[in-house]
């Protein structure tokens, strides 16, 4: 480092160059020179402050060694290739385990209470079930059943769809949870029925005592064997009426039973049964009600019956290959009113 102090100012302003600094960090590593140079730079930068004592030069050299320090610490580090994608792995690993980590907290914390199994229904189809406290049922087409992973704690059931249950007491509640009711009971067979699309929900009592509240806990009935509620989700009221239940479970055995129901009702069921779109054409076959039992029957001659003991003529409609490539999977039929047989059913 050359022999004048200009460089040190420089320095202490702050304006130095990196020559500046090379020359600095280069003559530190010689005490006496820097302690020589300080010293002068001392005297001729703040004459009026400086007492000529041994810890003025001490306190500027630490001022020296700290700037230095704080330049080094600013230097670009330069990573090869695999360097940085390791701390790039590093730092895109650190999320996931995290997350890892908390999933596995709160697993040993008992969040298992908000873990829940699923049970699914295929659509056309029906699924026999035995849940974790010995309880067993029929799960209906298209329908979904949820319970918690710690069942025999909580039971507690979410449907959606169509279910019967023979429920298993053991001194425990039982509850039956869908979109708007809640079905409590302690030992029983019932049904219940609550499609997404549909208008209404019905729980069908067969044998023992159920509890049906809404889903917000105001209580409606205490139900008996043989009666059915049948609870509007929109007006939120909600009728009971004796009916045979049978009628309603029997589909857990393969047979479908309908005893004077509407047609708007009856292809419904049949819809969901075996997984077809069906189209009233005429408002007038609403109105018609529908007398019949299926025992496995195939479709074709369940439309046969239909056209037989209806005024109605059905056409299915040819199925078109969808744009994107894809078989359409649901047959689409439609109902038509005979006029010519119309008055034979008036």
């Amino acid at each position: 480092m050359n022999g004048t102090t200009d460089i040190l100012k420089r320095f202490f302003s702050g304006k130095y160059s990196a020559k500046d600094y090379r020359q600095v960090h280069a003559g530190f590593s010689d005490g006496d020179q820097v302690k020589d140079l300080m010293e002068q730079h001392w005297m001729e930068y703040e004459p009026e402050k400086s007492t000529g004592e041994q810890d003025d030069i001490d306190c500027l050299l630490d001022r020296v060694q700290h700037r230095i320090y704080l330049e080094e610490n600013r230097k670009t580090v330069r990573l090869n290739p695999m360097q940085l994608l390791q701390r790039i792995a590093a730092i895109m690993f650190l999320p996931v385990l995290l997350s890892f980590m908390i999933y596995a907290y709160l697993n040993k914390t008992g969040s298992d209470h908000y873990a829940y199994a699923e049970i699914l229904s295929p659509a056309g189809g029906r699924t026999h079930f035995v849940l974790p406290d010995g309880s067993s049922g029929f799960l209906n087409n298209g329908s979904v059943l949820k319970y918690p992973v710690n069942f025999v704690n909580d039971r507690k059931v979410i449907l959606t769809g169509e279910a019967c249950f023979d429920i298993r007491h053991t001194g425990k509640p039982f509850h039956v949870q869908t979109q708007k009711l809640d079905v409590a009971v302690m030992g029983t067979v019932f049904n219940v029925s609550a499609y997404a699309g549909d208008q209404t929900e019905e729980v069908i009592l067969r044998s023992g005592k159920v509890q049906v509240s809404t889903a917000d806990g105001k209580e409606l009935a205490v139900m008996d064997p043989g009666q059915l509620l049948t609870f509007g989700k929109s007006t939120q009221q909600f009728q009971l009426r004796n009916v045979d239940a049978d009628q309603f479970t029997a589909w857990t055995e393969g047979t479908l039973i309908f005893r004077n129901e509407h047609l708007d009702k009856v292809i419904k069921r049949l819809g969901r049964w075996y997984n077809v779109d069906f189209e009233l054409t005429d408002p007038e076959l609403i109105g018609y009600t529908f007398h019949a039992t299926f025992m496995d029957e195939h479709l074709d001659e369940v439309l046969k019956l239909l056209s037989l003991t209806t005024p109605i003529i059905y056409e299915e409609e040819v199925r078109k290959m969808p744009e994107n490539g894809e078989i359409q999977e649901r047959r689409k039929i439609k109902l038509k009113l005979d006029k010519n047989k119309m008055m034979m059913y008036q």
